[in-house]
């Protein structure tokens, strides 16, 4: 039986953070590659930031390797959906991204690489301990060394700070509908582009719900992000 470790790389503090430890060998077992699920539609602070700490990593013996299963924006705008599925009123709901687009990309990698069995350590701190569970998937352990260690996500910040990095932007994809609505102000304002694009889609999938006889959903679980911009951002329109 071979079994794999890694680090799930998200490019956000806490993972960051694990995937330097596991580079600086602070953590046992030695991870093989922390791996990097690109959707294709990560902030692009988040690149940058990403590209910086792949640099870093490589450079003291830890492979990156990012994986994907394609641009997530385009899938869903083809398919005139949003990137979650809702289970009730407001915003509540499967994420239905994640698994596609994060979680079944590292499980082809761990195959790829020849895993029966991995450990897949992940980028959760001691505040969030109630995110910590097991796997679903019998051959994959899931690790927890930042609750293990009862680090917290300054306790990250901090450690990531000291070696001189710049504090990374929140690891989330630019159309995620379960982003705050400062969020997506702040996606108009830098990136006019992307919020150009999170509009088409969103009225590509209110479009197909009114076709089908069913009540609109939005980006933001409320009025939609044409009409709740139109007068801070009247240049976009």
């Amino acid at each position: 039986m071979t079994e794999i470790t890694i680090v799930s790389l998200g490019a956000g503090v806490q993972s960051s953070a694990l995937a330097i430890l596991a580079a600086l060998g602070r953590i046992t077992p030695q991870p093989i590659a922390a791996v990097f699920a690109d959707t294709g539609c990560e902030w692009p602070e988040t690149y940058d930031f990403f590209h910086l700490l792949r640099e870093w990593l490589e450079k003291r013996g830890l492979p990156v390797a990012v994986v994907s299963a394609g641009d997530m924006y385009e899938f869903f705008l083809n398919k005139r959906l949003l990137p979650v599925t809702f289970g009730g009123p407001g915003r509540n709901g499967r994420r239905q991204c994640t698994d596609k687009f994060k979680i079944r990309p590292v499980k082809r990698w761990l195959r790829d690489a020849g895993a029966d069995r991995a450990r897949v350590m992940l980028g959760i701190s001691i505040e969030e301990s109630h995110r910590a569970t097991p796997s679903p998937d019998q051959w994959i352990t899931n690790a927890y060394p930042l609750v293990e260690m009862r680090w917290t996500r300054m306790d990250c910040l901090e450690f990531l700070l000291g070696l001189g990095f710049p504090e990374p932007p929140k690891s989330r994809c630019w159309v995620c509908p379960m982003q705050p609505l400062s969020a997506w102000q702040i996606l108009a304002s830098r990136h006019p582009d992307l919020f150009a694009k999170a509009i088409a889609l969103e009225e590509a999938a209110i479009s197909r719900r009114l076709e089908l006889g069913k009540p609109p959903l939005t980006l933001t679980g409320d009025a939609p992000l044409r009409k709740l911009f139109a007068v801070s951002q009247p240049n976009l329109f």
